[in-house]
């Protein structure tokens, strides 16, 4: 039997999605295999399992005991075997969705960047004051590593007009064609999510754009960011959102207050530690799960040696 460690405080686990099997490692990166989730599942259940209000109310009376809580970012379509396979097990968890792909369709900009970069029908792209050659499997995975690391530091007016100008490579309708070919990056729709929330998840904001709260994001947009999905969610599911997801984990020195005027209780970061009663609500760890049950025992042994700073 797989040795179980035993936990001194809350590990906060982040998935983004599952499926039957990959199709391509570097899209399906953070996915997990549903063979691979089973084996997670299993070491998971020898512990105690809590939702986001549980750890709330743990912070809040700084009574931290040893747990595991899960959650799903993004909000795709990935999450819906994910889902199955918790609601099997009885385990509560989190879905944090990104509201303006939910609202109007397609995908948070992330994974259509991946899409396009990667199986688009182009032979060449240019932005960003660089041209990018995509004739091969090499030079597209290239391209993606490096158009993603300058997009992700950019304001999001900056990051919106070069994810205009890289569709306008492709052929019309080619996000559309890719999504049909990879369905699990299409974003849920709001039935789905109140569906999901019905069945006993709780819902969470992942902003309305999934854009990144770092030091080049302008505070305005930040706090729109935070504000306007939280808004949005408490309109479409009817219940209230006090819980939000950093997506990338980027935050700045303002992140804490920010959060707080926007009416978050608990804000979720992807630093790799373990919850105890001195961390943060504005910052709590969440560690990757990974994709096997061995990454998984290694990731929870790795954070929960590392605690939350106060």
């Amino acid at each position: 039997m797989t040795r179980v460690p035993q936990l001194r405080g809350v590990i906060v686990l982040t998935y983004h999605g599952a499926l039957a099997r990959p199709r391509d490692d570097r899209l399906d990166r953070n996915l997990i295999e549903i063979e691979a989730l089973g084996a997670q599942l299993a070491i998971i259940r020898r512990h105690r399992v809590i939702s986001m209000p549980e750890l709330e109310d743990m912070l809040t009376r700084q009574d931290v005991s040893p747990a595991i809580a899960i959650t799903i970012d993004d909000g795709l379509e990935g999450t819906q075997p994910l889902a199955e396979a918790l609601e099997r097990a009885r385990l509560p968890w989190t879905l944090f969705v990104s509201t303006g792909p939910v609202s109007r369709g397609g995908t948070i900009w992330t994974a259509e960047l991946a899409l396009l970069v990667l199986h688009g029908e182009a032979r060449t792209l240019e932005v960003l004051g660089r041209r990018w050659e995509l004739g091969s499997r090499p030079t597209r995975e290239n391209a993606f590593q490096d158009i993603r690391t300058a997009l992700k530091s950019r304001p999001s007016m900056e990051r919106r007009l070069a994810m205009d100008r890289i569709r306008a490579a492709f052929p019309a309708g080619e996000t559309e064609r890719l999504l049909a070919r990879f369905p699990e990056y299409r974003a849920l729709t709001w039935d789905a999510v109140r569906a999901l929330r019905m069945r006993g998840a709780t819902i969470g904001s992942h902003g309305v754009e999934h854009e990144l709260h770092h030091a080049n994001q302008p505070s305005a947009e930040r706090v729109r960011e935070l504000v306007d999905s939280r808004a949005t969610i408490e309109r479409e599911t009817g219940a209230r959102c006090r819980y939000f997801s950093y997506p990338n984990g980027d935050s700045v020195p303002e992140s804490s207050e920010e959060v707080r005027r926007a009416g978050y209780a608990l804000a979720l970061s992807t630093r790799a530690a373990s919850v105890t009663a001195s961390s943060v609500p504005t910052a709590i760890p969440r560690v990757e799960a990974g994709g096997s049950g061995a990454a998984l025992l290694r990731h929870i042994g790795r954070a929960d040696s590392s605690h939350s700073p106060s």
